[in-house]
């Protein structure tokens, strides 16, 4: 948490986009299996987040903050902490994560179903009151092609309603993907 703390606020003029430190389920650690010391690690780690996005609000532009549902306890997490700190009034841009520990914990899974938290991502922008001429929605850990269909046939149905309502504000997706280099290193 320092190390990220000092990149975010010192560091803050060499990067384009940074994400909220999320503190996961550790199947390696029995501490981190336990949800009360998730909860207090998240919530400390975005606490001090945003003590630095007061002392730097250039970084509201850069900040995406993570969204994760990967499972019902991460994600009631994620919501209580959304909700007790007003996040949504504090930030611009959202990201979706925990693709890639879904997929690594039921690789029987053949795709994602990331596409209701876009949609949810969206809501609370919309409902967070403010306008801003984009939104970005990162999506952290695509893999399939499938995926990146999913990710353009959204965000066109976003702008699509956004203009039909009347709000100035455009959507821009974007996404990350270690699979290419996975894929080159199997060649």
């Amino acid at each position: 948490e320092e190390y990220y703390l000092h990149i975010l606020e010192e560091e803050r003029h060499k990067y384009d986009m940074i994400f909220t430190l999320d503190i996961p389920w550790g199947a390696n650690d029995l501490r981190l299996q336990n949800a009360e010391i998730i909860d207090a690690l998240n919530f400390r780690s975005l606490k001090r987040t945003f003590e630095v996005l007061e002392r730097n609000p250039e970084l509201r532009d850069k900040l995406f903050y993570v969204y994760h549902f990967k499972t019902e306890k991460q994600y009631r997490i994620w919501q209580k902490h959304y909700q007790e700190m007003d996040i949504g009034s504090r930030i611009t841009h959202r990201a979706v994560g925990g693709l890639v520990g879904l997929k690594g914990n039921a690789m029987w899974v053949r795709f994602t179903p990331f596409t209701i938290m876009l949609y949810k991502c969206l809501y609370d922008y919309l409902d967070a009151g403010f306008e801003v001429p984009e939104l970005k929605i990162h999506v952290l850990g695509v893999y399939i092609p499938r995926e990146r269909f999913v990710i353009a046939l959204v965000e066109k149905i976003f702008n699509q309603f956004l203009k039909a309502e009347g709000i100035g504000t455009k959507v821009a997706f974007t996404y990350d993907s270690i699979n290419y280099a996975k894929e080159a290193i199997d060649l």
